[in-house]
């Protein structure tokens, strides 16, 4: 094995049991065997890629056995467990009609056709026409709006190249199929940290690499996850369609295809009435789960809510960081200089946004009377997430070459669900799972960071979001054995329905991964790998251990979509 796979072992492991002794179980022991203050045996460190393991509570004698190694861990809810494969709700029959035939079908190019019912399915591979270069991107009354934007936020000469790299698809030759593509949702600026983006899109599934599809789309087709590439990788008569691996993202939800399953519970998100068709890996079944995003978001409604990016100096940690000299791959590549800017303001503001997200988690653990330490150390997460937003303005400083950071904060309706249960269900979500990624992700990005500087903020990075990840889940469990035991049940569909939006098999590393890996930067597809990870490593295990601490569940929420969880 290599030296840097065991390393991002450990970094697992070692959040891993951070989490498990907040939960009242202690470390592995020095000679290799695993000491627990209770007859139960917490999770495994085995890295065998199997599911979650099941575990009995510190000094109690009720949980099951840890699971054996090369399977899922099984669990029952009637004991309190929660299973990674099935949440430990009993297996829904089919019902009649999920495997519909594909009635007034539309193509849609390259192989797919959308058919009446919404399933949009690819009978066979085709290749996808492109409408690149485009003649004309802009009418007239967009740039007089781009005129206004850069006025409004002052934004000199020299920033525009950051916040407008391009104006016409050939400025985008950083790879093939490059296009301009323009940050406007019916005429009105979405307030991305860029007026327009350089993108690149493919016309073939060759051109995607690994396990991906060529999706056809305007102005050309863009690259998705896939585990079949046509109905001819699918058994019997099934066929390879496409479900939303991000429901509550909006336009922005990354989409993927799988084949369908003898045991699918629904086809598309109308088979269940309020919730979403999940793929949890095997099959598809009706449930819940929100959008997913890095770090500790501030989740307002259904998505994460950010300041806009404004033109001022006084939010770098270090002026000499925002100023050091860029790598030459950096200097002579202006496309890539461009693109780790865009990434690192926008985990600037992420982490801008996370200093809310504490500061709202103060205010909740006041109201429900929780112990001063965990108010303590909430109050010292926020610092630690003022310096994380300073440090990444510095870089983003570095990459760009203008002063920026964070605009006002829109704070409307964040203070709306000021009830335990909702207190409880948005740290399960911005903390036991957000910040638990979020760690890990930082702990990946500093591993394989070639520049010193930017190494060094990312392990400071790393080590407070592990810290930070540790609160949320002392917290939950210290606020759910005051609960009632269907908030428990709740917590545990919350946990299972978040699950299923990250079971798909993702894109192995891609060459351009792994180059923005070196400067820091962990890409989307990225991500959901190391999501996936996080999952199975560490959330199924913590999330185990938490909820058979907690005892005998009720029967008050027999089923998990039946919770409104977001």
């Amino acid at each position: 094995m290599s030296s840097v796979r065991l390393r991002a072992q450990s970094a697992t492991s070692s959040l891993r049991w951070l989490i498990l002794a907040s939960l009242g179980y202690v470390a592995p022991s020095a000679c290799g065997g695993r000491a627990a203050s209770g007859p139960d045996q917490p999770p495994t460190d085995e890295d065998d890629g199997s599911g979650g393991l099941t575990a009995g509570p510190a000094g109690g004698g009720n949980g099951p056995s840890a699971g054996t190694n090369g399977g899922a861990g099984r669990s029952n809810a009637a004991t309190g467990g929660w299973n990674s494969t099935t949440g430990g709700a009993v297996e829904p029959p089919t019902p009649p009609g999920v495997h519909r035939a594909c009635y007034q079908p539309t193509s849609l190019g390259g192989g797919f056709e959308r058919c009446g019912d919404g399933v949009v399915r690819r009978p066979a591979a085709g290749t996808c026409p492109s409408e690149l270069p485009r003649a004309t991107l802009f009418n007239p009354a967009q740039l007089l709006e781009f005129d206004r934007i850069i006025a409004d936020n002052g934004i000199t000469p020299d920033q525009l190249r950051a916040w407008r790299p391009c104006l016409k698809d050939s400025d985008c030759d950083g790879f093939r199929h490059g296009y301009c593509w323009v940050a406007f949702e019916g005429g009105v600026w979405t307030g991305e940290s860029a007026l327009t983006q350089c993108k690149y899109g493919c016309t073939t599934d060759a051109e995607c690499g690994g396990p991906r599809v060529c999706m056809c789309g305007s102005p050309i087709g863009l690259c998705t996850n896939a585990t079949c590439l046509s109905d001819s990788d699918c058994p019997g008569d099934l066929s390879c369609t496409q479900y939303e691996s991000g429901p509550g993202c909006g336009s922005q939800a990354p989409l993927a295809f799988a084949c369908q399953a003898f045991e699918d519970a629904c086809s598309v998100d109308a088979d269940c009435p309020g919730a979403y068709c999940l793929y949890n890996g095997s099959r598809r079944e009706c449930g819940q789960v929100g959008c997913p995003v890095p770090g500790r978001p501030f989740l307002v409604g259904k998505g994460p809510r950010v300041a806009k990016l404004a033109a001022r100096g006084d939010w770098f940690s270090s002026e000499a960081l925002s100023r050091e000299p860029v790598h030459p791959l950096i200097a002579s590549d202006p496309a890539l200089r461009d693109e780790l800017t865009l990434a690192w303001t926008e985990m600037a503001l992420m982490e801008h946004a996370s200093i809310a997200s504490f500061a709202r988690f103060a205010l909740h653990l006041l109201s429900i009377g929780a112990p001063p330490e965990l108010l303590a150390a909430a109050t010292r997460a926020m610092q630690d997430e003022t310096r994380h937003a300073q440090a990444c303005f510095a870089l983003a400083r570095r990459y760009g070459g203008q002063d920026v950071g964070p605009g006002a904060l829109d704070l409307r309706g964040t203070l709306s669900a000021c009830d335990f249960e909702s207190i409880v269900l948005a740290a399960v979500r911005e903390g036991c799972i957000g910040e638990t990624v979020a760690a890990l992700e930082a702990s990946e990005a500093a591993e394989h960071c070639a520049d010193p500087s930017t190494r060094q903020v990312l392990e400071a990075i790393a080590r407070e979001e592990s810290e930070h990840a540790e609160l949320a889940w002392r917290f939950v469990a210290w606020a759910l054995r005051q609960a009632r035991p269907a908030l428990v049940e709740q917590v545990r569909c919350l946990f299972k329905a978040a699950h299923a939006g990250h079971l798909a098999t993702a894109a192995a590393t891609s060459l351009r991964d792994r180059t923005f890996l070196a400067f820091g930067v962990v890409t989307p597809a990225h991500r959901e790998r190391l999501t996936q990870r996080a999952w199975r490593e560490t959330v199924v295990p913590c999330a185990d251990a938490l909820l058979h601490s907690l005892g005998t569940l009720t029967t008050a929420v027999p089923e998990c979509a039946s919770s409104t969880l977001y």
